[in-house]
């Protein structure tokens, strides 16, 4: 837990609290700017591999 609030996570990603609130309902559709954008905010990364790599 980070212990920030949602406008707070909105400023500091530079998304708008409307996106953020609807992204985290389900019922957002967000750009992938925008998921990079929260997803550095918040220290995180994704990944993306082939279905076919085996670990």
């Amino acid at each position: 837990m980070l212990g920030i609030i949602q406008p707070e996570l909105a400023d500091i990603a530079g998304v708008s609290l409307r996106s953020l609130i609807d992204i985290e309902n389900g019922t957002g559709n967000p750009t992938l700017v925008q998921i990079m954008k929260l997803l550095d905010a918040l220290g995180l990364k994704i990944k993306i591999v082939s279905k076919y790599e085996y670990d």
